[in-house]
């Protein structure tokens, strides 16, 4: 800043603490006074912050109370003390994240916090709207920092996200600090209590890479070979009597490592919950209701699957939509002499055309439709699973040794 003609100064500040935040105001207001006379300021960023991995099942207190004391209790206790100091007609800008909007499961405390700053940015905006000052959020994507230094060292994670960003590639700096300019400016003078995502729109398959989600996988790893053949020894060990509980097996988790193939398996899921439904629901009343929505959406589902076309994509939110309007006034239905209290099926199928519609999230998706099945099977037949489950581990082991192995896959996990 210096370089360019501007004045700056640096002050060392601890914002995990509320007495390191009073410390470090004390120190600002010095500095300032002494430069300036007064220790009042226009424009506050709020872009301190940390990340931690972890599910709701693996975080600990200790790293939930360091994410929580820095991302969110640092930033209001931070604006607090700034109020009094900041100028009618100042700006406040606080760095949330795109998980705040697109969440995942190993960033689960971190993703909260930052849904937590979205909410505060609009309390601001409200709040302090009298003064003239207001109060916006950026939602960056993966952007290169020394924070994602990490999860850029993973040559699949950078691709993944690159293939899911509609601009094709990670954030720089330079892209965020853009968008901070802007609010901080005049220009933006009437936006005020906005979530602002920059991202290079996350969540959207860059035409570049759209064809290759679809793309054919490449060769297996010898984990990916393991986990077929605990698919296949678990199902002989049903067709046993042996007792397992399908909706631990998290090895589907692994199976579902790339878009491609959650994709596959959530149309896969969806025809297994058609079959089922199709199967005990009478043939006067299968193109009724949820059979007939049912029926409707899985040729959609595998359709798009082979062309992810535009005119294909909007025919199947439209169907998705219909399915979750649906699935939202399914409660105490009659249909016929049987009272349906939900059509998990329908549940099911609705997942899986989520699965497609949000390739960022497909494998979890990918995951959480088998888990959805299998939780189903389950309370169908008991918890204590009985050799009856057997067909099914069978059947999803078939379809993962056929993908990844090709035909003969069962020659391949036996040697």
């Amino acid at each position: 800043m210096r370089e360019i003609g501007g004045e700056a100064f640096a002050v060392q500040g601890d914002v995990g603490s509320v007495a390191g935040i009073r410390r470090f105001f004390q120190a600002l207001d010095a500095e300032l006074t002494k430069r300036r006379g007064n220790n009042q300021f226009d424009i506050l960023v709020n872009n301190a912050g940390i990340g931690r991995q972890g599910t709701v099942e693996t975080t600990s207190e200790e790293i939930f109370d360091e994410l929580m004391a820095v991302n969110v209790k640092g930033s209001f206790f931070v604006t607090q003390e700034a109020i009094s100091r900041l100028r009618d007609g100042g700006r406040i800008i606080n760095l949330s994240s795109a998980l705040s909007r697109h969440p995942i499961p190993d960033m689960a405390a971190y993703s909260m916090g930052k849904a937590a700053i979205n909410l505060f940015t609009m309390i601001l905006a409200a709040d302090l709207g009298k003064r003239g000052i207001t109060a916006n959020a950026i939602g960056p994507g993966l952007t290169v920092t020394d924070l994602t230094a990490h999860a850029r060292q993973d040559p699949q994670v950078v691709q993944a996200v690159s293939a899911h960003t509609a601009l094709g590639r990670l954030g720089e700096t330079e892209d965020i600090a853009g968008v901070a300019a802007w609010l901080a400016s005049e220009d933006a003078g009437w936006v005020t209590g906005q979530y602002i995502e920059a991202s290079g729109g996350i969540g959207i398959p860059s035409a570049r890479h759209r064809g290759e989600v679809m793309a054919k996988t490449n060769q297996p790893s010898p984990a990916i070979v393991k986990k077929i053949q605990a698919l296949a020894g678990i199902a002989a060990d049903l067709r046993q009597g042996k007792d397992y509980n399908i909706t631990r097996l998290t090895i589907l988790k692994g199976l579902c490592s790339d878009p491609k193939a959650a994709a596959k398996f959530a149309v896969y899921i969806a025809k297994l919950a058609q079959r089922q439904f199709d199967a005990k629901r009478p043939k006067a009343t299968i193109r009724k209701r949820y059979g007939e929505l049912i029926a409707a959406a899985v040729p959609v589902m595998a359709r798009y699957l082979k062309s992810p076309t535009e005119k294909m994509e909007s025919k199947l939110r439209e169907m998705h939509q219909k399915a979750r309007d649906t699935q939202s006034r399914v409660e105490h239905q009659q249909w016929g002499d049987v009272r349906i209290i939900e059509c998990w099926e329908l549940l099911i199928v609705e997942t899986a055309m989520e699965c497609l519609l949000n390739p960022w999230h497909a494998s979890l998706i990918g995951y959480q439709v088998a888990r959805k099945y299998a939780q189903r099977y389950d309370s169908h037949y008991g918890t204590g699973l009985i050799p009856k489950s057997a067909p099914m581990v069978e059947e999803i082991a078939e379809f993962w040794g056929r993908h990844y192995l090709g035909r003969g896959w069962k020659k391949e996990v036996t040697q």
